[in-house]
């Protein structure tokens, strides 16, 4: 017999003799396989924002709200601004229209919603259509809206033609935690602190234990295990707490924007006015007067203007700099005007770019570049790594690390593809092969002889829990 069939057959009968032997343990988990495929893609996407949209910058959304409405990694539509005045439960742009049909519906297509006649902007695979005829679903179909032609187009994806997972009609491989899933069904994004692992025939399955919270999450808000940007109005929080969800509210509310007083907080929505706002009006926000700049200058609740010609934002109202040199900020440089010094502007108290007025930071922010925000994960991050700017555990196979080092994907990496709970290092993933007479607790290979880590042929440790003691020589919870 070849060794090697000799090992998997005596793996194969360890498996069995464990789960009929080890008392209070009723299942193990598998041997996992690497994916060995190609990286999440940074990039916004169906891929790696499947239940959401992608902005403007880039950064998926939650798609549920009236400024960014959207599914499957689409374009967020700004409904409002679209002529529309809602975001429906389907993530589609509409608005109320108890006579929809071609005269008042001539770009989009009439259906109903939570048994209200509306008017939809018939782009969205949900209601798809033109005109002021009826919307079509296409997702009843597993096919995507052509926005070109507002009909249901592309190929169905399911068992029969997708070995991965399907995001509106569209097959992806269903190996990457943003896009998780196999045979044809919808694709799922793993929550914080799981991994999708590869499976024999195609596609993944979503496996590991969610972490949301405080380290793993502080750019943003916990939601059903997931970490989400905390600036939706469904979806709004940050520091890693559960996200909030504002329009669900009585009354109803709205996520206040990042840079505004009560920033990723749920407030009662205001119409910005004289009468409660010191400063100047923004899309309805309040820029209060401490806070206005040579960008949004005003006072007395007028809307905000920005400054021209080398003028400052000096209590409210756009004046020549007294005094500041005329080069200072030049090329929109990281300097600020005090007075008539023009300086440095990389400074708590001092901070400014373009020759501005220097403004304090507020809070915890500090000055980067200039500009006053949130700092840097690099600054914070002692524990993990840093995703982007968000600091993560550091123990995911694709982000792993620590110290507020960028997160290192091992995924990409042939021979060492898992990453070590332990070191936050990329390692050898930890099964059989590397772990013949040991145990597994993540990815680092145990001894298997201790009570809180037994086994043994590289399975997951298993816990020994008293009366069961582990037997030094079998691995085996035993009495």
């Amino acid at each position: 017999m070849r060794f090697s069939t000799w090992l998997s057959f005596f793996a194969a009968s360890m498996f069995t003799f464990l789960v009929v032997v080890a008392c209070g343990r009723t299942s193990l988990e598998p041997e996992t396989l690497g994916d060995g495929g190609p990286t999440t893609p940074k990039a916004c996407s169906a891929s790696t924002c499947p239940t959401g949209c992608c902005d403007s910058s880039g950064t998926c959304r939650t798609g549920g709200d009236n400024r960014a409405c959207g599914s499957a990694g689409g374009r967020c539509n700004d409904c409002v601004a679209q002529g529309f005045t809602t975001c429906t439960a389907t993530k589609v742009c509409a608005r109320d229209d108890s006579n929809c049909g071609p005269q008042s519906c001539s770009t989009g297509c009439c259906g109903s919603d939570s048994g209200r006649p509306r008017c939809f902007a018939g782009t969205e695979a949900a209601a798809c259509g033109i005109g002021g005829t009826s919307c079509n679903d296409c997702t009843t179909q597993g096919r995507a809206c052509d926005a070109s032609t507002r009909t249901c187009g592309r190929q169905r994806c399911g068992k029969d033609n997708c070995k991965g997972c399907c995001v509106n009609g569209t097959c992806l491989e269903g190996n990457k935690a943003s896009a998780c899933g196999t045979g044809g069904e919808q694709c799922e994004s793993c929550s914080i602190g799981q991994t999708c692992d590869a499976i024999v025939g195609g596609g993944g399955q979503c496996t590991g234990t969610t972490n949301c919270g405080p380290l793993t999450c502080g750019g943003g808000c916990c939601q059903n295990g997931k970490c989400q940007g905390g600036i939706d109005d469904t979806a709004c929080g940050k520091g890693g707490f559960q996200c909030q969800d504002c329009q669900n509210q009585v009354p109803a509310k709205e996520c206040v924007d990042d840079g505004l007083p009560n920033e990723r907080t749920c407030q009662v929505a205001q119409t910005c006015s004289s009468a409660n706002c010191d400063g100047c009006c923004s899309n309805g926000q309040c820029v209060p007067l401490a806070n206005t700049t040579t960008a949004a200058c005003g006072i007395g609740g007028a809307a905000c203007t920005a400054c021209t010609n080398g003028n400052t934002c000096q209590g409210g109202f756009c004046k020549p700099t007294m005094g500041c040199p005329a080069n200072c900020g030049v090329g929109n440089t990281a300097q600020c005007c005090l007075g008539n010094i023009c300086a440095a502007g990389t400074f708590k108290t001092q901070c400014g770019l373009g020759g501005e007025a220097c403004k304090a930071c507020p809070g915890d922010q500090v000055c980067q570049d200039g500009v006053c925000q949130e700092p840097a994960c690099s600054m914070t991050c002692d524990t993990g790594c840093c995703s982007g700017n968000t600091c993560t555990a550091g123990i995911q196979d694709n982000a792993c690390g620590t110290k507020g080092a960028d997160c290192v994907d091992c995924t990409q990496n042939a021979g060492t593809p898992a990453c070590s709970a332990t070191k936050k290092q990329c390692v050898v993933a930890c099964n059989i092969g590397s772990c013949p007479t040991g145990c597994c607790k993540g990815n680092d290979c145990q001894a298997g002889n201790a009570n809180d880590a037994c086994g043994t042929a590289g399975i997951q440790c298993a816990t020994c829990n008293a009366p069961f003691a582990c037997d030094q020589i079998t691995k085996l919870c035993t009495q």
